[in-house]
């Protein structure tokens, strides 16, 4: 395990393993809600008077109702411990998977399946906040953006095997069985328990009196503002860093809308549209950006080096280039998985570094809060992009061809943003000489 910075009088060595254990394990839970990716043409197969739309929002919902989650849990995390909440969220991923289960198997009325996915959303939208919080509690402002991959590494993780093993466990019995992919959403319960007995051995607790120690001793050791532990309010933020941490984030919000060009359409892609397989195949497409993730996170440090600047604009381009490949090359699965692997690169090179600007650009009183309007605002895209791609087929074309030129310009569009506002123009100065007032 990488070796880090952490706080002497807080934490040994064995209890800082300990914590991250239980973070690690914790994030392999995260991907369950990936699953419905997998299986929407079966679902609409079984229910074939819901419109397109309509099975598109069972992936697209989780992230709206995950926008108010996440823009929620930063102020809850100021009253209620985050492991209490940390583990509630993921109980509701839990009954997400449970519903999904039973209903499916029951042929239950469609609506059933939209209370699934506000459960899911809850959990989806606290999540990074959450974990995000933690980490920018324990770790210094050049260390967050690699420790942030490292847990998107066992997010990506479980993932691989979740979205794998779920593409065929639905592909039995011509697609009948899709409501067995969500049993291996009951890997909540493991992550669940041994989240909390590792927490608590690791030592961490998220109590006011623990908070105000971890504060008083960042403040010894230099590694925090002067002014942190005050209460302020978020009006008192400098203009420009509100205005910077909302901008990189409806900027990332676009970039959401133009990956889920592919995410939207991937089952269809391949089961209806084109004919290219079944659900096991839309898994293997899954699990590839998943494995790619894992790749592109560990390897983090070597791409920031190369990129500096650069990486999120780069991040960006491989979108397009993934979208080109998936429109121009249909008649074989290489085009969708060339789309696959693209998403895993541009993921894993810009996912950490966009949420690490928002945690360092602000003072440690609102790091939660910061994080949480990042978080919210960027996951809103997976949502609009229903609607967004819904009107292009509406007003332009019909077809996932259409979503797929689409997500190409909006992706285009993207690169050119993000080249204004992290090399042309992003402020140049460290976290730590940003004072309230100033």
């Amino acid at each position: 395990m990488e070796q880090t910075k952490t706080i002497p009088s807080l934490y040994t060595k064995k209890q800082y393993q300990m914590i991250s254990f239980a973070l690690y394990i914790f994030a392999t839970s995260n991907v369950v809600y990936m699953i419905t990716q997998n299986v929407r043409a079966y679902i609409e197969m079984d229910y074939p008077n819901i419109s397109s739309v309509a099975a598109a929002q069972l992936i697209s919902f989780p992230t709206l109702f995950g926008l108010f989650a996440s823009l929620i849990v930063g102020f809850v995390a100021l009253k209620i411990s985050k492991v209490v909440l940390l583990a509630f969220i993921r109980c509701c991923m839990l009954a997400f998977a449970i519903l999904m289960i039973v209903g499916g198997l029951m042929h239950a009325p469609f609506w059933v399946y939209y209370i699934g996915t506000v459960l899911c959303g809850i959990s989806l939208g606290g999540f990074g906040p959450l974990m995000n919080s933690i980490v920018g509690e324990i770790f210094e402002e050049n260390e967050r953006a690699a420790k942030i991959s490292m847990y998107n590494v066992f997010v990506n993780l479980g993932g691989v095997i979740m979205l794998w093993g779920s593409g065929r466990l639905a592909a039995g019995n011509d697609g009948a069985n899709w409501p067995y992919a969500y049993i291996l959403g009951l890997w909540c319960v493991v992550a669940i328990t041994v989240f909390l007995i590792m927490i608590k051995k690791g030592g961490y607790s998220d109590s006011k009196e623990a908070r105000q120690k971890r504060l008083e001793r960042r403040k010894e050791l230099g590694l925090e503002d002067e002014n942190a532990g005050e209460k302020v309010r978020f009006k008192d933020l400098p203009r420009k860093v509100v205005g910077f941490v909302i901008l990189i984030a409806i900027l990332h919000c676009v970039f959401y809308i133009g990956i889920n060009a592919y995410y939207l359409n991937l089952s269809n892609y391949i089961i209806t549209e084109h004919e290219l397989g079944t659900s096991a195949e839309a898994g293997n497409c899954t699990s590839l950006t998943r494995v790619l993730l894992i790749v592109m996170q560990f390897t983090y440090p070597i791409w920031f080096k190369i990129f500096k600047d650069w990486l999120i604009p780069v991040g960006y381009l491989f979108v397009a280039i993934g979208l080109a490949a998936a429109y121009f090359i249909d008649s074989s699965m290489f085009g969708i998985y060339c789309a696959a692997a693209c998403a895993g690169i541009a993921t894993g090179l810009v996912h950490a570094t966009v949420f690490a600007k928002a945690l360092n650009f602000v003072p440690q009183a609102f790091r939660s809060i910061s994080s949480s309007v990042s978080w919210g605002v960027a996951n809103a895209g997976p949502f609009f992009a229903t609607y967004v791609y819904a009107l292009v087929n509406l007003t332009i074309a019909d077809g996932i061809g259409a979503q797929l030129v689409a997500g190409i310009v909006i992706a285009c569009i993207t690169v050119v943003a993000s080249i204004i506002i992290f090399v042309i123009k992003f402020p140049d100065r460290k976290a730590a000489e940003v004072r309230l007032g100033q």
